[in-house]
């Protein structure tokens, strides 16, 4: 649903570990007291995990919907996504940001094999604030890269092969594919239905859980647009790929995250024509050294904008 891209900003807590700023304000432990937390890593994901669920079938007269795009269909994707940051350490606050993401991404519908349909990718522009709290506002930029997916009929992620995705943090951080897909029921819905996508996944090293609940308020031949509510949160979880050095541990203590929008999708198309969504969340972390030194607990607030839209769409068909 338009993209996590808020996910990334947990990071910015990371670095803050050995912050002089944040320094000045740590909760210091006596050194022999172990601190309270996990002490493992939970299990975490081991792959993306996504299901979906109708909650009612909506008005008659209903249908399957299933994406039927052609080959050589193509659309220009415009990302537009912005952030507003506060985080308190101890009491203090520390931080209060603004950051801006912004992308364009052409997808062409290269094969459609039965229920099977293969999309190519262009990456045109795809830039991000970084989250270095000493220069939050230097953009990263990935540009000129390319590659393929594979989808079902319904929205399904089948198959990746988008190279750098595996060599730029940047691309695994703000183009999950599963994230700008939209899944759709698997029986006949009608104007009116109602269905709840559910996911777990793991973003940045951070096991997240997910539901998005769609109501489907205009539906016509080949469109439909749903209203959406959202919902995101994890569990207490040590998450070690932020971590400075090996005796530091970055701790999730709770993170919760609630957000609406409204997304409008082309079953001629593979990816939704136009989307916006609004997230609120909150999280509560705690930077710890294991030998029990030192804690530093952090409190974020964050409001995250984001929009989705086509700017061209090309394919010898009426829309």
């Amino acid at each position: 649903m338009v993209g996590r891209w808020w996910l990334a900003a947990v990071a910015l807590c990371a670095a803050c570990a050995d912050d002089p700023v944040a320094d000045r304000a740590p909760e210091r432990a006596p050194p022999a007291r172990p601190v309270a937390g996990p002490t493992a890593l939970p299990e975490p994901p081991h792959e993306e995990t996504i299901g979906l669920r109708v909650l009612s079938p909506g008005a008659e007269p209903r249908r399957l919907l299933r994406y039927r795009p052609r080959p050589g269909d193509e659309q220009t994707i415009v990302l537009e996504t912005g952030m507003d940051m506060a985080m308190t350490a101890g009491g203090h606050r520390m931080l209060a940001q603004q950051g801006t993401t912004e992308g364009r991404v052409v997808l062409r519908v290269e094969r459609v094999d039965g229920e099977r349909i293969t999309v190519k990718v262009d990456v045109i522009e795809l830039k991000a604030p970084s989250y270095d709290p000493t220069n939050f506002t230097k953009p990263e930029s990935l540009a000129n890269q390319q590659g393929t997916f594979v989808m079902s009929d319904r929205g399904r992620l089948l198959e990746t092969n988008l190279p750098f995705i595996e060599t730029s943090e940047l691309a695994r951080e703000a183009f999950q594919l599963t994230d700008y897909l939209m899944l759709l029921p698997e029986e006949p819905v009608g104007r009116g239905a109602r269905w709840e996508v559910h996911s777990r996944m793991q973003r940045n090293g951070l096991g997240l859980q997910s539901v998005d609940t769609h109501e489907l308020v205009e539906l016509s031949p080949t469109s439909g647009r749903t209203r959406a509510t959202l919902a995101q949160g994890s569990w207490p979880q040590l998450v070690t790929s932020y971590a400075d050095d090996p005796v530091t541990m970055f701790e999730m203590v709770a993170f919760r995250s609630t957000g609406s929008g409204d997304l409008t999708f082309s079953l001629e198309r593979p990816l939704p024509t136009d989307a916006t969504t609004t997230f609120d969340f909150t999280a509560d972390m705690r930077i710890r050294r294991l030998d029990g030194t030192q804690t530093t607990t952090y409190a974020i607030t964050m409001t995250y904008d984001a929009k989705l839209r086509v700017t061209e769409d090309r394919g010898g068909r009426a829309r």
